[in-house]
């Protein structure tokens, strides 16, 4: 009787003493955005954009697809997107996260690509469907480049054109204009 006494005594302090330990080490689920961050859905899938771009206001144009693939991130708090810049002679890729900060209505970017180049961005929803975006980007030589674009979705967010504009000798001047559409698959 003792030793089936012990034995049960022992089994209960285990348990006690186990379920303390899960408890310490489970994980506690955090919350998951809310609709008000719905806003970084516009970038998620897979698009496929092209136009023309030029380097500085004297260069000739070049054509470029850019394929950009999103998804939202960390609960539905922030986005994640792959960059991939391609003319006939160039591919550069990056990688970019944005947030958004649902008091100021904003949308908070950065971008590291392969070539030691970042840029920082922050961009507005202007009506349903635009967005104005207005950035500087900063090259591995010491100079930077500040811009904007405006991305104009269509009504069933599936296709978009966008123009981005640098400034140079305090005149803005187009860099590049292209149409893109979007693919669900992931």
């Amino acid at each position: 009787m003792k030793k089936s006494l012990l034995i049960l005594v022992i089994a209960g302090f285990l348990a006690i003493g186990l379920s303390e330990i899960q408890a310490q080490t489970s994980q506690i689920e955090s919350p998951k955005a809310g609709s008000e961050y719905n806003v970084l859905d516009a970038f998620s899938g897979i698009w496929t954009i092209q136009g023309e771009a030029r380097d500085s206001l004297s260069a000739p144009y070049y054509h470029v697809v850019w394929t950009l693939k999103g998804q939202r991130i960390l609960n539905g708090y922030a986005h994640e997107i792959f960059h991939q810049w391609k003319t006939k002679d160039y591919t550069q890729s990056g990688v970019e996260i944005t947030g958004y900060d649902p008091n100021k209505k904003v949308c908070l970017t950065h971008i590291l690509y392969d070539d030691g180049s970042w840029l920082n961005s922050m961009s507005v929803y202007t009506g349903k469907r635009t967005c104005i975006e207005n950035g500087t980007t900063y090259f591995p030589n010491g100079k930077s480049d500040i811009w904007r674009c405006a991305w104009n979705f269509s009504d069933d967010w599936m296709s978009l054109t966008v123009k981005c504009e640098s400034l140079k000798d305090a005149t803005w001047w187009t860099t590049f204009e292209f149409k893109g559409t979007k693919d669900n698959k992931k």
